[in-house]
């Protein structure tokens, strides 16, 4: 749980309610700084959630040091975009022999920025 601390603005603080809906414990201080404190900090909490949610799936473009520190789901998810981005509709089977060679290929000749869209030669 992250713990943010909000100046009062005097009155009802409208981004108390939005940011406990989201999980962040808010602590008020009397401070009246007026309502740029609260917006300074909902900026930061918003700031902090969006960079915790990452770039999303590269596919191909991911490099060997991330698609290795991936659970199995998230390197089946990364493996299937990177071939429906060129143009495949890709079997199971396809899925998880494309998952083996990138493991192969990050644990072997690849390094940390790699993409594992370079098993393909």
């Amino acid at each position: 749980m992250v713990t943010l601390f909000l100046m009062d603005c005097g009155g009802v603080n409208p981004y108390k309610r939005a940011l406990n809906e989201i999980g962040v414990q808010v602590m008020s201080s009397d401070m009246n700084a007026g309502r740029k404190g609260g917006l300074l900090a909902l900026g930061a909490v918003l700031v902090f959630a969006l960079s915790a949610c990452g770039a999303g799936n590269k596919g191909g473009d991911t490099g060997c040091g991330d698609y290795l520190e991936m659970n199995s789901s998230e390197q089946k998810a990364v493996i299937s975009k990177m071939l429906e981005d060129k143009g495949r509709d890709p079997s199971n089977g396809e899925i998880q022999l494309n998952k083996a060679s990138a493991t192969l290929f990050c644990n072997t000749v690849g390094s940390n920025s790699s993409k594992i869209s370079e098993i393909d030669g």
